[in-house]
């Protein structure tokens, strides 16, 4: 399925990485990851773990991780505390793009929808309805 928007900018704000100390032999898939930026592509699950690689290394005290990726390494995991991490902004990041999709899938539906015309039958249509219910078996 092709949609216009996938999600909100991810990360939801700039992410503070002045402390992070990335191995320099270390090739990012995406040098720009703590950038607020549009999601340019979402992999399916049946796709996305043939993209990836064995290696990974845990960042400094962080819960960061960086994922080897055929397209490089990739940055994942929290950079908050436990504490401090908004489940409601997650939430809401999550329901948005599935409530647009539902949306979507639902004007998809009421236009493929066929109606009956409910209008009365004509003396002569229920004529001919019942001479042909009659006639034939």
């Amino acid at each position: 399925m092709v949609l216009p928007k996938i999600t909100d900018f991810s990360p939801a704000t700039r992410l503070d990485v002045s402390n992070l100390k990335i191995p320099e032999n270390i090739q990012l898939a995406d040098e720009t990851f703590y950038i607020p930026q549009k999601v340019d592509l979402l992999l399916g699950c049946e796709l996305f773990f043939e993209f990836i690689k064995a290696d990974k290394i845990r960042l400094n005290d962080s819960r960061l991780i960086l994922q080897d990726t055929c397209f490089g390494y990739i940055v994942t995991g929290s950079t908050e505390p436990n504490s401090q991490i908004n489940n409601a902004t997650s939430h809401c990041f999550l329901s948005r793009g599935m409530d647009t999709l539902d949306k979507t899938l639902r004007s998809f539906w009421e236009i493929e929808n066929v109606t009956c015309d409910s209008s009365p039958i004509s003396e002569e249509l229920n004529y001919c309805n019942e001479h042909y219910e009659k006639t034939h078996y």
